[in-house]
């Protein structure tokens, strides 16, 4: 797929609203943008390692299951710990406690068997159902692991990242290609975690890479989170805004159209979370609706989060932004100028806020 195809659109709950959904979409759609003049690419170094053995054990798995030789238990569970499955189990950990490395394996054990799967979680009910799926599919998946081994497109998501990124960023150290069954893409630590059975082709695996890699990189940039756990969702929630604007707008080369009531809802959510209105633990709902409201690309955040880069892109040029990523908070304060932003109030708020969190205020110490 070239960068000007359209990219199908995923919408999984990313980790960067620390405070209540700790999650976001990875990928968004993929049309043209003309906007802004490029930066020059971030120093060079060297792409993560992809690393498919997870991949490959679930289709040996698969395989040996299908051709009555299935594993034993103790097979299992090395499976469950290797590194791969380990990230795995860990990232559903995170969004649902009750995934746990034994409740994975009592799911295997179950796929295994033949028997019905029923909990303790739907998160594992629902890779159960996908798991149960891909012993359908096994000649298209080892069809499409083959391909995407044997043309490595991570250098090329790489430096498609890479090339909007400022030089003092962090990246990941490899890339795990493994059998999710809920996530298509997502980060851990030093590796970015990408699933077989959600990708279709090297095309698709590259651009869903490229763009988790510019979101790690830029969260790399973020100071520490901040303690205040009413200023901090507010804050990351700006932030997830800024890091989705700027993959989807020069990553994905995506330009989004928000409706009318796009930056009212989600100035309105920050000013509500602000002023104690919304406190955190009643925030997920809210937050949800801004995240995904069922149209493509994402809901209203990031609509407004595409539209506040592709315009500061435009008026300032993509190098003066890029510089700036790690300053959500100066960002915010240069966009509101433009007409019909209604983040003026916010950005009061915000600054009323800088002593609880002022690493996030680097333009004010």
């Amino acid at each position: 797929m070239d960068s000007g195809q359209a990219l199908a659109p995923v919408v999984p709950r990313r980790r960067w609203v620390r405070t209540v959904l700790r999650a976001l979409l990875a990928t968004a759609l993929a049309v043209a943008f003309t906007g802004g003049g490029q930066a020059r690419p971030a120093a060079a170094s060297p792409p993560p390692e992809l690393d498919a053995g997870g991949a490959y054990a679930f289709l040996a798995f698969c395989r040996d299951l299908q051709g009555g030789h299935p594993w034993s238990e103790a097979a299992i569970r090395s499976l469950a710990g290797t590194a791969p499955y380990r990230a795995l189990i860990a990232h559903h950990a995170s969004l649902d406690p009750s995934v746990t490395a034994e409740a994975f394996v009592a799911m295997l054990l179950a796929l295994r068997d033949g028997r019905p799967y029923s909990g303790p979680t739907g998160r594992l009910v629902r890779i159960y159902a996908t798991y149960s799926a891909a012993l359908q599919r096994l000649p298209e998946l080892q069809s499409r692991l083959d391909a995407a081994c044997a043309s490595n497109p991570v250098p090329a998501a790489f430096a498609r990242a890479r090339a909007s990124l400022p030089g003092d960023v962090r990246l990941p150290t490899r890339v795990y290609l493994i059998a999710d069954g809920f996530t298509p893409v997502y980060d851990r630590g030093d590796a970015v975690v990408l699933d077989l059975l959600e990708a279709t082709n090297p095309g698709q695996i590259e651009a869903f890479l490229a763009h988790e890699l510019h979101l790690v990189a830029t969260a790399s940039l973020l100071p520490a989170p901040c303690p205040d756990p009413q200023v901090g969702l507010a804050l990351d929630t700006l932030a997830g805004m800024v890091q989705e604007g700027a993959a989807s707008t020069w990553v994905d080369h995506w330009r989004a159209a928000p409706l009318q009531g796009d930056p009212e809802a989600v100035a309105g959510f920050m000013r509500a979370v602000l002023t104690g209105t919304l406190p955190v633990e009643e925030a997920e709902p809210w937050f949800a609706a801004l995240v995904d409201d069922g149209r493509e690309g994402g809901g209203p955040l990031y609509r407004v989060g595409n539209a506040m880069i592709a315009d500061l892109t435009e008026r300032r040029g993509q190098a003066w932004v890029q510089a700036r990523l790690g300053d959500p908070v100066g960002l915010l304060r240069d966009w509101q100028g433009l007409p019909s932003v209604p983040f003026h109030e916010v950005s009061a708020l915000l600054d009323r806020a800088r002593d609880r969190c002022p690493a996030w205020f680097p333009g004010s110490q």
